[in-house]
């Protein structure tokens, strides 16, 4: 980054950094979550790629050290540690137990609580976003504020990280916090940060995966475990799910205050619950307090199609309860000591009532009509409900802006049944007039208009050859493809920069796409580029890019096999052979088989084109 810029993140534009003038003025984080959580492009914490396994001895658990070790600090030679670096070696203490069942786990949580009511469990890399942990933000008389996040200020904390619901390489990722002197993001925690580690003996044994590095770091510090006077304390507690359980009844209480969410088209299941900042209707900066806000006593809330399978939404929830409420925008608000849930949710066969009066006959397909694709992956960018419009952030329907009047609706792949009810949802609010034609399984020959004409992709000779060459990284977003601009902080005013990518996609400039098996997402949006009339969608906007020559570079087992397709001067998609000469996508392949193949789940072999993934 050159020092005229500085990067932020903004939830309005969900998965990208947003970067802003120098000469803008003082940059405040905005956040569209419960009490300044804020989603970034990546995680906070950084990521560690897991290298090849070494053997690291495991530690002797019988001889624990009774206090947490201290770190030494090995530096370069040539360097000396600073003021800074002396004075902020951070004094937070580091202790682990072991819970093997989710009653042990959440009796554990319970005593820390007593201990310390401030208390967090981390069971995701974005748990660490939510609390005001990495940055305090809120709103205030219509101003947006930010200060130093609660991990780097002294302030006393409990933080319980339960090792058990994470892999391996979210393990690791944690790596910096479970040492000793722990930072985040290279600042010290603050010392009177208490952090406690959850792990279980499957972990240690090898039945559950672990990687050996942990327990070298837990090796330094004490293993603790609940006394047994303090049982007496904790004997009521229950688990999430239990108490959420207790909470739940069919029979709704007389004259009980009913509420009811419908999450089915909801985008993000935290914001509806526990409110957060957005835009209203005028553009304005606003606090929308979510649905647990201001609830009366005896509120009985019905629960449609709620995300269960989410553990978040699970905790996040019977946390509240637990707690007897929670903080937003700094705030605390109480939630009534008597509530009750029931669930409700879509059947399987009226689900499926509503897809085949929905899904349209594949007879009726025109391709030569102007039509649009989506899969499980690109539905997602569909669910946001902001975007730039000129200079300034507005309110719009992203389903309305990918189709733009047109009236097919192509999916390209597999969707599961919360993906099929939200894409129901969305199609059915819209006018009849313009709801579209929905189709399902077409054959590739049906979406993909090639012509007779053969490119050559190899060859010295071949002025078809890609002349600019892209390497895939997994952390790579199609919004990365876009990069959003903050040109004034006091009128809260954007602009879109194209990165030389799409800049090279807009102007034709032949293109080779290596390493995109690494990131199945990616592939999965970068799908229409293979339509007869190429475009991508990005930050709610559909940009027609008919002059897109790309080539698509298989993993390094096939190297010599790839997908292009070429623009200029007529529409063309072809599969190279092994011999380098071209041939017409086989009519039996869908297209997003590109997404499948280049992640490693499929094979094709059709037509000449051989590759094995």
């Amino acid at each position: 980054m050159d020092k005229t810029t500085e990067a932020t993140n903004s939830p309005f534009f969900p998965g990208q950094t947003v970067k802003r003038s120098a000469v803008a003025g003082d940059i405040r984080k905005t956040s569209g979550f419960s009490d300044g959580e804020v989603r970034l492009q990546q995680p906070s914490v950084k990521r560690i790629n897991l290298t090849e396994s070494r053997s690291v001895p495991m530690p002797d658990l019988a001889q624990r050290p009774a206090a947490t070790c201290q770190a030494t600090c090995h530096l370069p030679n040539g360097h000396s540690p600073t003021d800074q670096e002396t004075i902020h070696q951070s004094q937070s203490t580091g202790e682990f137990y072991f819970a093997n069942d989710p009653l042990t786990q959440q009796r554990i949580i319970d005593q820390l609580r007593l201990e310390q009511p401030t208390t967090y469990c981390i069971r995701t890399l974005d748990d660490l976003e939510k609390h005001g942990l990495m940055q305090q933000i809120w709103l205030e008389n219509g101003e947006l504020h930010k200060a130093e996040g609660r991990l780097f200020i002294d302030e006393p904390m409990t933080l319980v990280f339960d090792l058990t619901a994470m892999i391996p390489g979210d393990i690791a990722s944690f790596n910096d916090l479970l040492q000793a002197g722990p930072k985040c993001n290279d600042k010290p925690l603050g010392d009177r940060i208490r952090r406690v580690f959850l792990v279980n003996h499957g972990m240690l044994d090898g039945s559950r995966p672990a990687n050996p590095d942990l327990w070298r770091r837990l090796g330094r510090m004490p293993e603790k475990v609940v006394a047994e006077a303090d049982y007496i304390a904790i004997a009521d507690s229950v688990t999430d799910e239990t108490l959420l359980a207790q909470k739940t009844t069919a029979d709704i209480p007389a004259n009980a205050p009913r509420i009811t969410l419908d999450f089915a088209t909801t985008d993000h299941w935290y914001r509806r619950l526990f409110g957060g900042i957005t835009l209203n209707d005028r553009g304005q900066l606003v606090f929308s307090d979510g649905a647990l806000a201001n609830l009366k006593e005896n509120t009985h809330l019905v629960l449609n199609n709620a995300p269960w399978e989410d553990a978040g939404f699970q905790t996040a929830l019977a946390t509240a309860i637990r707690d007897g409420g929670f903080t937003a925008n700094r705030q605390w608000v109480r939630l009534p000591e008597q509530i009750s849930l029931s669930v409700a949710h879509v059947c399987a066969s009226e689900l499926n009532a509503r897809k085949e009066q929905t899904i349209s006959d594949n007879t009726l397909f025109q391709p030569q009509n102007p039509f649009v694709v989506i899969n499980g992956s690109s539905m997602e960018r569909l669910k946001g409900h902001l975007m730039i419009e000129g200079t300034v952030v507005v309110q719009t329907n992203m389903v309305v802006n990918l189709l733009q009047g047109c009236r097919q609706l192509v999916l390209t792949g597999e969707l599961d049944d919360t993906q099929w009810l939200w894409l129901l949802c969305q199609l059915e609010a819209l006018p009849e007039s313009k709801r579209p034609w929905l189709f399902s399984n077409l054959p590739t020959y049906r979406l993909l208009a090639a012509s007779a004409d053969h490119w050559p992709t190899t060859g010295d000779n071949n002025q078809h050859c890609a002349t600019v060459t892209y390497q895939i990284n997994p952390g790579d977003t199609l919004e990365s493809l876009q990069q959003v601009n903050l040109t004034s902080q006091d009128r809260f005013t954007f602009s879109l920069t194209n990165s030389p990518l799409l800049t090279a996609l807009i102007n034709g400039t032949p293109i080779t796409l290596y390493g995109l098996e690494r990131n199945p997402k990616l592939a999965a949006n970068l799908e229409t580029l293979l339509l007869p009339a190429p475009y991508l969608f990005i930050h709610g906007r559909k940009m027609d890019l008919p002059k897109a020559r790309v080539t698509f570079m298989p993993p390094p087992g096939a190297a010599n096999h790839r997908l292009g397709i070429d623009q200029r001067p007529a529409q063309r998609f072809r599969q190279p052979t092994r011999t380098g000469k071209p041939c017409l996508l086989p009519a039996d392949v869908t297209a997003s088989l590109l997404s499948k193949a280049l992640s490693g789940q499929a094979a094709l072999d059709r037509g000449g084109f051989s590759a094995s993934v």
